[in-house]
This record gives C-alpha cells, sequence and structure tokens, in this order.
C-alpha cells in the first residue's frame, strides 16, 4: 500500500468519524477495506473507488428515509454499510 492511499484511508475515517459513525479498527485486502464498528457491523469500500465520491454519496444516504431513521433507531442491528456500488449506499440490518 503507497503512503497516499493509507492517507486517504486515514482521511476517509476522519470524515466517518465526523459524521458519528465512528469505527474501531480496519481490515485491508487486495480489492477492499472494512472499517467495523463496535457491534461488529462494517462498512465496505472498494479500495479503487473514490472517497470523496463515497463520502459525498453516504452523507445522502445517511440524510434519506429509511436509513436515516433506522440507524438512529435500530443502529445496534446493522450488519453492514456497502459503498462498492456507483451512487449507491446498499445496507443490512439484522431481523
Amino acid at each position: 500500500m503507497s503512503s497516499e492511499e493509507f492517507n486517504e484511508i486515514v482521511s476517509f475515517k476522519e470524515k466517518l468519524d465526523f459524521l458519528e459513525l465512528e469505527t474501531n479498527w480496519i481490515v485491508i485486502n487486495e480489492e477492499n477495506f472494512e472499517l467495523y464498528f463496535p457491534n461488529q457491523a462494517k462498512i465496505i469500500v472498494n479500495r479503487n473507488d473514490d472517497f470523496k465520491l463515497i463520502i459525498n454519496n453516504l452523507e445522502s444516504a445517511l440524510a434519506s428515509e429509511p436509513l436515516k431513521t433506522k440507524l438512529k433507531d435500530e443502529f445496534e442491528k446493522l450488519e453492514y454499510l456497502d459503498l462498492r456500488f456507483d451512487n449507491r449506499v446498499v445496507y443490512k440490518f439484522k431481523e
């Protein structure tokens, strides 16, 4: 991993913290990285994507229903937020 990519990941995590999505650890593999919350839920990101665009997509999703309310009321049931898809945030909550 280049120092530039490392710095981008650190910056991405800091932006998540600013959005009150504080994660505890990061797992990095060849294609993706995953940021984990204390409840074991994760955010999945493609390492090759534009991190600024991903943050913008995430901010839009967090401000929209039904995700906004579900995160507020049922955050402990969150399994993942998948940010690997163009202009979409895919998410799953435990039933």
